[in-house]
């Protein structure tokens, strides 16, 4: 009976320590994404991305205006990153993506999209004479303007 009782303590042990695993029989990692885009205004800010699993993270971005967090704050089965892009002073919409490394294996790209300056007028002094009938500015827009 004595030894009956340690071969059942010793398969649930085994069981129980398996269970604790965050790979399933493939190989594969589990997590779930919770969101997989993050939109930026033009003035840019900070948002985050939130990852469930019991892995590690680690997070990355190729671009210099784009900033991520590694591991901001991570709760037993919640990971969140805190993604922090610049301000666009361009007038193009700008994209770059924050790779994601989950259990040592690189599984995701979350993609981040920020806004551009929808109108750019350079900044120009202009001294007019009583004579002078008109001028020109330089405007820049990613989008339709009317002039009036």
């Amino acid at each position: 009976m004595k030894y009956l009782y340690a071969f059942v303590c010793a398969v649930l042990s085994v069981f129980g320590l398996s269970a604790c695993q965050p790979v399933q029989d493939d190989g594969q990692v589990e997590y779930k994404l919770v969101q997989d885009v993050l939109e930026f205004e033009q003035d840019g800010g900070v948002q985050y991305i939130n990852i469930q699993t019991v892995s590690e993270v680690k997070a990355s971005s190729p671009d210099s205006w784009c900033t991520v967090s590694d591991n901001q704050s991570q709760s037993a089965k919640m990971v969140k990153l805190a993604v922090t892009v610049s301000a666009n002073e361009g007038v193009e919409a700008r994209s770059t993506s924050v790779n994601l490394t989950i259990g040592g294996k690189e599984n995701e790209k979350v993609e981040v999209l920020q806004k551009g300056n929808p109108l750019y007028v350079e900044k120009t002094e202009v001294v007019l004479d009583a004579s002078a009938q008109e001028f020109s500015v330089k405007v820049s827009a990613s989008d339709a303007y009317d002039v009036e």
